[in-house]
């Protein structure tokens, strides 16, 4: 998939609450693709088969069944939901970036690889906000060094 826009509130002429317009990305690195895991894309083409069903398929991943955008105090509410219903602590929805980026840097990615996914313009951005990870893969750098020269392996 494609990252190409954002969505984002906007207050009414009126001043009485707000629409959902599209607008363009912040920087030019925004537009970007993005892997998906199988898991991921199975949860898109279930949402899309549910679109299908009520005969109104969405202009955008993330669209109501009419074809609208996402109210993001909804998404919340619900991701507020599936966390206590899951036995965890609240945490904001842009948490789940953070983790993302923290478990990629644990699995071994490479910081450009994960600094291009969440469309950061310099490898420095990622490097700073993501620096307590690094430690201790430094850590465990040195010791898997070590076990080239002594033969251990890991299991």
């Amino acid at each position: 998939r494609a990252v190409a826009g954002s969505i984002r509130p906007v207050t009414r002429a009126n001043g009485k609450g707000y629409q959902l317009t599209r607008e363009a990305p912040k920087t030019r690195r925004s537009v970007r693709t993005v892997g998906l895991t199988a898991l991921a894309r199975a949860g898109i083409e279930e949402q899309r088969r549910r679109q299908a069903a009520a005969g109104r398929i969405a202009p955008t991943l993330f669209a109501t069944m009419t074809g609208g955008f996402l109210d993001p105090r909804n998404v919340t509410k619900a991701f507020q939901r599936e966390l206590a219903t899951a036995g965890l602590p609240p945490m904001r929805f842009h948490d789940l970036r953070h983790c993302y980026a923290t478990l990629m840097l644990a699995a071994g990615v490479p910081l450009r690889v994960i600094q291009a996914s969440l469309g950061h313009t310099s490898i420095a951005t990622t490097a700073a906000i993501y620096a307590h990870v690094l430690p201790e893969l430094n850590r465990q750098s040195a010791e898997r060094f070590d076990d080239l020269f002594t033969g251990r392996t890991e299991g």
